[in-house]
């Protein structure tokens, strides 16, 4: 509704009010501006002039606030008045203009009020009571500014997440947000525990620290490189920016058969299979256009001829590295079998593991992980691979050691670092401590202790210690089960026992300390003799039931393991594990029967008396009983024996093998060696067949022959001594069932064992290597070089100038190579196991000499 108002009522006052404000006359004029008020009050120019005086700060009642009040009510009622009582104002000087003016005057000097205040509350209130001033932006600006510094001041994530809260739309939100982020990281992970970084990454999924956080965990929970942490890892954090080297990490920690589960865990699985497929074969090198490419032992090429020069390594074939050296004109790189570049301008490469290099780049040693990330930034000058796959590293002439993940647990301070069974052995100054897996994975909470000067390993789970005459020994967990004393420590088979100032005492299977102390301990495989002090007891290992411990023994010698002597007072007897015992007489004399020129495990006592000798067995019987002069054993079943001057062979019943009729017998290989009258005949133990002595040199067998020799010449005999091959060539080589080569001179032939001529003419046979079952041989004739089979006959004739195997002897592949003179050409043939050529081709003298394989 519009107010209609009379000019009387507005002109007189307006005009006395302008002239009073401009004399000065504020009071005057407030008494003016209230009284007209009082008379009407919807009254646009009264409100107006008392908002002046409001903001007039000459005037004692200077107030801000008021004079907004009044403006603002001035504005509200000049949109009440109807257009010709604006038109009346606007004739007094007063439009809607001259009353926002004031307006914004008043927000003006509330600003400049604020500003002087310069606080958050204050620009806060300042925005609530002049919501739409000229200063807005500014006041916010401001406001968010100086919140954003208490925020700073506290600089706490609570305190900058309250700003961005309380402010989303502050330019300093962004800065706020960051902070934020920073120092909740460091708060949720002060404590630098794993677990720590993985609750913050749940509670906070998207943080800019997230990568951050991924390769902190992925180094701290892969510590231990197991199968199963990788896994983790990638089940974890399927999206992490770290999926792909976990995986490819267990590409090489698993086994082949593991393909199928990695491949689901691998962000490429296609890749990693097309990867995997080639793993496993041999490659060689082939040139086509002045080009390297490499092929398989097929012939079909893998890797395109695109390469001006390889390792002069792979010249050869064999190749089974999935790293790759390679150049192309001038620039270096390592490629994997698929071409694809994994590390470029490299100097060379060595191989540490399967999973680990070092690539060499202006002269220095880098280490890098075979799927091609770089496992550290420290250079090294060497590397070894630890048991459980972790990697000591050489740096400026000082062991260190890492994970694969990259991840320091020692840094390069150490003479040496090595791995035996469970134990992890580090060196310093000519000192050794021991540690474990599980306490270097920790940080070396309680620090290596370098006190031994020598060690040795026993089985995988313990180790014994030496410092000068001091021994003690270590259990798998690094508990001290000896301390390390003025002693020494011995196992035997299956237990332990400490020698030691005081006497010896045993270990149980805790290897603690087992009472009482003994004077004196006698073991064997059989037997245990203690004496404390001057008394024995004697104990089976055996844990025989007829064996019981005997004690109150005066003495115990331990002849073999199923045998030993004791003596009580004025007895003397042999005990056996078969509880048999004999009572030795008064001039018996009792020895252990052994082999002088082989380990036996059989155990026989000679027991001597006055006209004869009792061989025993190892469960007391006699087996044998006779009148000799030495007896020592052949085999563990037959016995060499001396009457006189003359030698012959008895077996373990006392029969009689052979007579006493030779100076020399001796054993080798199930051949026994006889000597008789200056000639040599032999005893083959494996089907009883006797040579008599007739030749001059050992009979070897020779398949299911025997090879002699007479006046210089050698032959072949069978079992019934009659010739196979006349006793007439110079040397025999063995080759199949039914021929076998002969050399007469020079000259060697293929010969049956009915001494028919098969193949002649041959210069010379050189045996190769065994594959499938079948013996190869390079043979050279008058035309050049061939290969032969002893099941197949001639696989490649004799034609080439050389034959080389540039696959394995359990894969081979065979190159073979002709020199055309009147063309100057080299042609070289690749051929399989079955003499089928697989690939062919001619090369100049200089391209030829880029291909061949000086083996």
């Amino acid at each position: 509704m519009t107010a209609h108002l009379g000019t009387s009522l507005w002109a007189g006052p307006l005009e006395k009010l302008q002239k009073l404000m401009e004399k000065g006359d504020y009071e005057k004029a407030e008494k003016v501006a209230r009284k007209s008020l009082e008379k009407e009050v919807v009254n646009p120019g009264a409100r107006y002039y008392m908002s002046l005086l409001f903001l007039e700060d000459r005037y004692q009642i200077y107030q801000v606030d008021s004079a907004y009040t009044y403006i603002t009510t001035a504005l509200s009622d000049l949109a009440m008045a109807s257009e010709e009582s604006r038109g009346e104002l606007r004739e007094a000087g007063l439009d809607s203009s001259r009353l926002v003016a004031q307006k914004q005057q008043v927000e003006l000097a509330a600003f400049s009020r604020t500003e002087e205040e310069m606080s958050v509350s204050g620009f806060e209130q300042y925005l609530v009571k002049f919501p739409e001033a000229v200063k807005k932006g500014r006041a916010i600006f401001m406001r968010d500014s100086l919140a954003f510094g208490q925020a700073s001041q506290q600089d706490t994530w609570q305190a900058y997440e309250r700003f961005f809260e309380d402010y989303p739309q502050s330019t300093f939100v962004s800065d706020a947000r960051s902070r934020y982020q920073s120092l909740i990281f460091k708060d949720y992970t002060k404590d630098d525990r794993l677990e720590s970084y993985i609750k913050f990454l749940e509670d906070h999924p998207d943080t800019p620290f997230r990568k951050m956080a991924e390769e902190i965990i992925f180094e701290r929970r892969t510590i231990l490189n197991r199968w199963s942490d990788y896994t983790w890892f990638i089940q974890r954090y399927p999206a992490s920016h770290l999926r792909k080297k976990a995986a490819d990490m267990l590409y090489y920690l698993g086994a082949r058969d593991s393909l199928h589960l990695i491949a689901r865990l691998h962000p490429l699985p296609d890749s990693l299979q097309s990867i995997a497929h080639l793993r496993d074969k041999l490659l060689l090198p082939f040139l086509e256009a002045n080009r390297f490419g490499l092929m398989d032992l097929k012939g079909v090429p893998i890797i395109a001829p695109s390469y001006s020069d390889i390792s002069e390594d792979y010249i050869c074939g064999s190749i089974t590295s999935d790293w790759l050296q390679v150049n192309t004109d001038g620039r270096s790189a390592v490629v994997n079998r698929l071409g694809q570049v994994i590390v470029s301008d490299v100097e060379d490469i060595k191989e540490i593991s399967e999973a680990v290099r070092i690539v060499y780049r202006n002269g220095q040693g880098f280490l890098y992980h075979s799927s091609g990330h770089q496992i550290s930034g420290l250079t090294v000058d060497d590397a070894l691979i630890l048991s459980n796959g972790w990697i000591a590293f050489k740096h400026n002439y000082e062991w260190g050691l890492l994970t694969p993940g990259g991840h320091l647990l020692a840094k390069p301070a150490y003479t040496s670092i090595t791995s035996l069974g469970s134990f992890i052995m580090f060196e310093s100054d000519g000192l050794f401590a021991v540690s474990n897996a599980s306490e270097v994975a920790n940080g070396f909470s309680s620090g290596l202790s370098f006190q031994y000067d020598d060690y040795e390993m026993i089985g995988d789970s313990l180790v014994q210690v030496f410092w000068e005459d001091q021994e003690g020994l270590i259990g798998k967990n690094l508990e001290v089960l000896v301390p390390l004393s003025a002693h020494h420590i011995y196992f035997d088979g299956s237990f332990w026992y400490v020698k030691g100032s005081e006497g010896y005492y045993l270990l149980d299977e805790f290897h603690k300390r087992k009472a009482p102390v003994f004077t004196e301990i006698e073991i064997n495989d059989g037997w245990l003799a203690f004496r404390n002090p001057d008394v024995w007891m004697l104990l089976s290992r055996l844990g025989q039931e007829s064996v019981d411990l005997l004690t109150g023994l005066d003495s115990v010698k331990l002849l073999s393991r199923e045998a030993a002597y004791v003596q009580r007072g004025d007895q003397n007897q042999l005990l056996f594990q078969s509880g048999l015992t004999r009572t030795l007489s008064s001039g018996e004399g009792i020895r252990v029967i052994g082999s002088q020129e082989r380990e036996s495990k059989a155990s026989y006592l000679l027991l001597s008396q006055a006209k004869k000798q009792l061989v025993i067995g190892a469960s007391g019987e006699v087996i044998m009983e006779t009148q000799l002069d030495e007896v020592a054993l052949l085999t563990d079943s037959l016995f060499r024996v001396k009457k006189g001057k003359k030698i012959g062979l008895m077996n373990a019943k006392g029969k009689e093998i052979l007579p006493f009729k030779y100076e020399v017998i001796d054993e080798k290989s199930g051949l026994v060696f006889l000597l008789q009258d200056g000639k040599i005949g032999c005893l083959d133990l494996r089907n009883g067949v006797l040579l008599p002595s007739e030749y001059e040199a050992r009979i070897q067998t020779f398949g299911p022959y025997y090879e002699v020799k007479k006046a210089g010449k050698v032959g072949l005999v069978n079992g019934a001594n009659k010739w196979m091959l006349p006793v007439e060539f110079d040397q025999l080589l063995k080759w199949n069932d039914t021929t076998c080569w002969v050399r007469s001179g020079p000259m060697w032939s293929l010969r049956t064992f009915q001494n028919e001529v098969v193949l002649d003419a041959v210069r010379s046979v050189r045996p190769w290597f065994t594959v499938d079952g079948q013996s190869l041989a390079i043979v050279v004739g008058e035309d050049g070089h061939g290969l032969m089979s002893d099941t197949r006959g001639i696989l490649l004739p004799m034609q080439y100038n050389d034959i080389l195997n540039l696959g394995t002897e359990e894969t081979p592949l065979f190159f073979a190579e002709q020199h055309l003179k009147t063309a100057a050409f080299f042609v070289v043939t690749y051929f399989n196991l079955a003499g089928e050529p697989i690939r062919s081709q001619a090369f100049r003298p200089e391209e030829y000499d880029r291909i061949y394989c000086d083996q």
